[in-house]
């Protein structure tokens, strides 16, 4: 099967490439193009300072790396979604547990991508007679 490609630009000189760390790596890592600093309890953009172009029917997730989760750093609105028509930077919206400066070069996030069907959108009924039902938030058990 023949991988999809994703292309990416830099539009600033300090951004870097994703990379694929292992073999097995589901994600590349987000690298920082810019110094900044993190704040406890605060939403803070981080540029990448990279463009993408995402194949046709694919998206690319920007999820949290777990060894920064570890530490009480995730992205915010993980995982953030960026469609195969959106060519613009991408940016890293990070949240923080914890007060931390950031380094051109640090890796924050990660990226997966993945293949999205197309689906019809309809109007009709739905029906209730699953085990579940209408039960949601915690209605399955602990």
């Amino acid at each position: 099967m023949r991988r999809p490609t994703v292309t990416f630009q830099k539009v600033l000189a300090t951004a870097q490439l994703p990379q694929y760390h292992t073999d097995g790596a589901a994600g590349f890592d987000f690298c920082a193009a810019e110094d900044t600093k993190l704040f406890p309890g605060q939403v803070t953009r981080v540029r990448t300072g990279l463009r993408v172009r995402v194949p046709d029917n694919y998206m690319l997730k920007v999820v949290s790396r777990s060894g920064m989760a570890a530490q009480g750093v995730m992205v915010a609105n993980g995982p953030g979604i960026i469609d195969s028509d959106y060519r613009g930077e991408i940016s890293l919206l990070m949240y923080s547990l914890i007060p931390l400066v950031v380094s051109v070069g640090d890796r924050l996030a990660q990226g997966i991508v993945e293949r999205v069907p197309k689906v019809n959108i309809e109007v009709g009924l739905v029906p209730l007679d699953t085990v579940r039902g209408e039960g949601g938030l915690g209605s399955t058990g602990k």
